[in-house]
């Protein structure tokens, strides 16, 4: 082979070469592709697993559905008893999940943080309530 074909000859087997590693590059990245995806489906799976438990742990702690009704229920006799006390906890700890107003929220955070005026805060909770159109008829 004369010596001025050899830099043209290594020029082709360096593109040939590079041409191969970027192949595997390519499959190489699909692959990795392929694999964050199926961790990101099982992770969000895990997820989706865990809040489900979660909701079904709540609504057992709550006696069944929490709705803005029942909620509401808790306050009706304008009191709010230890059982009940318990109830409000797991609505206003899963209610923006469980979809409930921010309004009810708010105003049973207020009840369980207070202090001094639980009565005054029950009966915000209710007005909350009453603004909603909720039915505060007793959930005993």
């Amino acid at each position: 082979m004369a010596a001025s074909a050899r830099p043209v000859v290594r020029r082709g087997v360096v593109v040939a070469v590079a041409a191969v590693l970027l192949a595997g590059c390519g499959d190489l990245e699909s692959r990795t592709r392929e694999a964050a995806s199926d961790v990101r489906s099982q992770a969000e799976g895990r997820v989706d697993e865990a809040m489900q438990e979660r909701l079904d742990d709540a609504r057992e702690r709550f006696g069944g559905a929490v709705d803005a009704d029942r909620v509401c229920g808790l306050v009706a006799d304008d009191r709010l008893t230890g059982p009940e006390r318990d109830r409000l906890v797991v609505a206003v700890e899963l209610g923006q999940t469980l979809g409930l107003p921010s309004e009810l929220l708010t105003a049973g955070r207020a009840v369980l943080s207070a202090t001094d005026d639980e009565a005054g805060q029950v009966g915000a909770l209710r007005d909350a309530c009453a603004d909603l159109g909720a039915d505060a008829a007793t959930d005993g």
